[in-house]
């Protein structure tokens, strides 16, 4: 309900002064344009006025117009007229210095709830051919019941916008367009709410400290905006909450192609919000949420530029509460435009169903997968400590759980049909402290590892033209254990590799050849830990089971990969890393490469393959 309230306000304000209201208020931008100076005028008052929207009435007791081009009996056939197809040339046709609007009273009703908005000294400014450059209203205050008589109120401060224009937004609610490349048109370039607060009786509160946004712009939809709305309405169940009908679902997925259609018909630069707040409460205890900042940018041709919020929070009160908080989360080309099209072809697909029924029991196509495409995803500053569900036990039993994560990115420089073809993942200093009494830990903890405590990093691009696959960096690195490290080169893999299909990915990367490999391997203490735990079951001296464990690579390795210089120069370097420690590096490299095909025969990989090892600090 709150969101439906914030994405209304603004044209209900504003398209007060054409009889039209409910565009949603997100943002975006275009070159700013001048409005043309309104000719001098009579000053007229109308009063009264009671405006049909079709989603309800708005009534403005007083109007009062200084400089108007046009007379009191004028405005007020415009307001109150039901010819919205003319309606925008003929706002085109005013022109005034001001307009102020003590109060505007927007009445709803939505489903089972009824609603009532309160705007208070509306002031619009220098009004002409058919643009506002300036809105501003002192606040608003919400209200509204549901069936069950539960009773939701709410609060707007300031709230202010420039560069409005009704004619434009007129024509988007009344005209169509059937041409997906049509421009945009802009129809506000700044909007901001000082202060937002709802409540829902005792249960829930909900409040914003600011809500901004930069330069909003839309075309015409193949359907008319305000006939997209109120089939939207006619679709939704009348109790929030409750199942649709069979006849409801039809009419949703009559519209769905048209809201489909929304992603791509509108644009905005920039919407903002600080200082929000939300606290519910719960039989177990209130649940309180913050967030400092949330911010969007660049959204165009249904693709987010930047989606980011700051300063989370979240806490519960109760036996079972905790704590979780998160510095930033950041989405960066967020694109839906794949996964819109899978649901265009469902969507299509119900409405041939609809249309004859005959085909309901006829195979039904499966569109390819899409997922959501982007270009990362990343955190900073994760903090978790609370009571959770206990992984085996009892219903109902909870277990400690603390932990945090100084920063996870997950980046992708290009993407096939269905699959990126570079990726980057960072997983910076994860740590967390297993409950004691968890006993899946039992076996880390008998090593004497009582938190975990790791970094990871992958690094993988696909050439295609190459049809190379290049892992540049894997690397794993864990308090007390050490550090591992990968890169090489693979060969030879088609494209067919990153098609989404398991059995033709399987059959292309039969084809291909690893080119080199290079290991790095760091000791942190896992060799002496797994040497206690092991003396500790056996009874056999530590110093005693490693000198065994030396042994066994300089007798094993030859029996199994052939006598030769190159693997008693490996078995060598194994031996002296489990005696000393320190750091192993392996690099092993091929000019033919090795593939699938040649894992059969270990003497044949071993006669074509360059390996070199060696143990350092």
């Amino acid at each position: 309900m709150g969101s439906l309230l914030r994405k209304k306000h603004l044209l209900i304000i504003g398209l007060a002064t054409v009889a039209v209201s409910g565009s949603p208020a997100t943002l975006s931008g275009v070159t700013p344009w001048a409005v043309p100076v309104a000719l001098a005028g009579e000053s007229v008052t109308v009063e009264n006025l009671v405006i049909e929207t079709g989603l309800g009435p708005i009534r403005i007791p007083r109007l009062e117009a200084e400089d108007s081009s046009v007379s009191a009996a004028d405005i007020q056939a415009l307001l109150t007229s039901s010819d919205l197809a003319s309606a925008a040339d003929r706002i085109a046709q005013i022109s005034a210095k001001h307009w102020r609007i003590p109060e505007l009273v927007f009445e709803q009703k939505l489903g089972e709830v009824t609603q009532t908005v309160t705007y208070r000294d509306i002031v619009l400014e220098e009004i002409a051919g058919g643009r506002i450059r300036r809105m501003s209203a002192s606040g608003a205050d919400i209200n509204a019941t549901a069936a069950t008589g539960e009773g939701m109120s709410g609060r707007m401060g300031t709230i202010l916008a420039s560069g409005i224009d009704l004619a434009a937004a007129l024509r988007i609610m009344t005209t169509t367009s059937s041409d997906p490349t049509a421009p945009l048109t802009t129809i506000y370039q700044s909007f901001a709410v000082d202060g937002y607060e709802f409540k829902l009786a005792e249960q829930m509160q909900m409040r914003f400290g600011t809500i901004a946004g930069q330069n909003f712009r839309m075309r015409p939809l193949s359907i008319p905006l305000n006939e997209l709305v109120q089939k939207l309405m006619a679709a939704a169940p009348a109790t929030p909450g409750q199942p649709p009908t069979p006849e409801q679902q039809a009419k949703a997925f009559e519209v769905l192609p048209a809201l489909i259609e929304i992603y791509r018909a509108y644009a905005f630069d920039e919407a903002t919000g600080s200082d929000f707040a939300f606290s519910v409460k719960t039989p177990e205890g209130d649940v309180n949420f913050d967030m400092a900042r949330f911010s969007l940018r660049n959204f165009a041709d249904a693709r987010i530029g930047e989606l980011s919020m700051e300063g989370l929070a979240m806490s519960k009160v109760g036996a079972d509460g905790g704590k979780f908080a998160l510095g930033k989360f950041t989405m960066k080309g967020l694109d839906f435009g794949n996964l819109l099209k899978v649901v265009q072809e469902l969507a299509e697909t119900q409405q041939a169903i609809a249309a004859n029924p005959d085909l309901a029991d006829a195979p039904i196509p499966t569109p390819a997968f899409q997922m959501p495409r982007f270009d990362e995803i990343s955190m900073d500053g994760l903090e978790f400590d609370a009571m959770v569900p206990k992984k085996s036990g009892n219903p109902g039993e909870l277990e400690h759980l603390k932990m945090s994560l100084a920063r996870m990115a997950l980046t992708v420089g290009g993407w096939t049909e269905v699959m990126p073809t570079s990726i980057g993942y960072e997983l910076d200093r994860f740590h967390m402290e297993p409950d004691p009494a968890d006993q899946q830990f039992a076996q880390v903890r008998a090593l004497g590892i009582d938190a975990i405590d790791l970094s990871l990093r992958t690094a993988v691009d696909y050439d295609a033209a190459s049809q190379r696959l290049t892992l540049s960096d894997i690397s794993f690195d864990m308090a007390k254990v050490g550090r591992f490290a990968m890169k090489g080169t693979v060969e030879n893999v088609p494209p067919e590799a990153l098609s989404g299909d398991p059995t033709a990915a399987q059959l292309a990367m039969m084809q291909a050849t690893v080119k080199s490999l290079d290991l790095e391997i760091v000791d942190g203490g896992a060799i002496a830990l797994a040497l206690a735990q092991q003396s500790a079951a056996s009874g056999v001296p530590a110093d005693q089971l490693r000198q065994q464990m030396a042994a066994m690579p300089v007798a094993a390795l030859p029996q199994i990969l052939g006598q030769s210089p190159k693997v008693s120069e490996l078995a060598n370097a194994l031996s002296t890393f489990v005696t000393s420690g320190g750091t192993l590096k392996i690099a092993a490299s091929s000019l033919s490469g090795v593939g699938m095909l040649d894992m059969a025969d270990i003497p044949g990989i071993m006669a074509k393959t360059d390996i070199t090892a060696t143990v350092g600090p």
